[in-house]
């Protein structure tokens, strides 16, 4: 009996239920949908074919000289940037956009309005800045980051259409959490559903969880 190689991947790196059905590209001519977690694993895999034989050696020397492990971390670090840069599509203000996928996360627990219940506003929360807002709460929070050292890394993931965001879009979408995160029961299982992303999609470098001192 074949087994299918996404679901080997799945059960070796235990994502939940939850962040097994958000998505993060969808067709509309056919209807087809990637999920957010194979999209993530599919960039990490192109970064690190690209670090190993693409990137300047003068580049990969940059990149990795801060690091405890130098050009191993380095390639480390650019893989999971590469995986979690779409982080922010699992946030509530885009998942509305395509209702059946988004009712596909409601049932997975992970609970969310409609695009017309959000309203126009909910484009202060384009993806790329949530996800910067995601992954410097995630650093801050779970492992213990200085808050002004997370935005380092978060504007890679805020910027990566190729322009990061300014302090007034930043400062707007904190105060409206409610886009980043549905209100009620839901919540706890939105920020376990990104943190198990962010960790599994790839592994997360083990530096992050200890490098807090060099972290500036």
């Amino acid at each position: 009996m074949r087994v299918d190689v996404g679901q080997r991947w799945l059960a070796a790196h235990r994502l939940s239920a939850a962040a097994r059905v958000v998505w993060a590209k969808h067709d509309r001519d056919d209807d087809g949908w990637l999920p957010l977690w194979r999209h993530m694993a599919d960039s990490a895999a192109v970064a690190g074919v690209l670090w190993d034989q693409w990137l300047p050696a003068r580049v990969r020397e940059f990149v990795s000289a801060p690091l405890p492990e130098g050009e191993r971390d380095g390639r480390r670090l650019v893989v999971w940037l590469a995986g979690v840069h779409d982080i922010g599509k699992v946030t509530p203000a885009f998942a509305c956009q395509v209702e059946p996928l988004a009712d596909r996360m409601r049932g997975a627990g992970l609970g969310m309005a409609t695009q017309r219940q959000m309203g126009p506003d909910r484009r202060m929360a384009r993806h790329g800045l949530a996800g910067q807002l995601l992954l410097q709460e995630w650093l801050e929070e779970c492992h213990g980051w200085p808050g002004r050292a997370t935005a380092q890394f978060g504007v890679v993931v805020g910027g990566h259409h190729g322009v990061p965001p300014d302090h007034a879009q930043i400062h707007d979408l904190e105060t409206h959490p409610g886009f980043l995160w549905a209100e009620g029961p839901s919540e706890g299982r939105g920020v376990r559903c990104s943190g198990s992303c962010l960790m599994r999609v790839p592994r997360v470098p083990g530096w992050v969880r200890g490098w807090r001192t060099g972290a500036r």
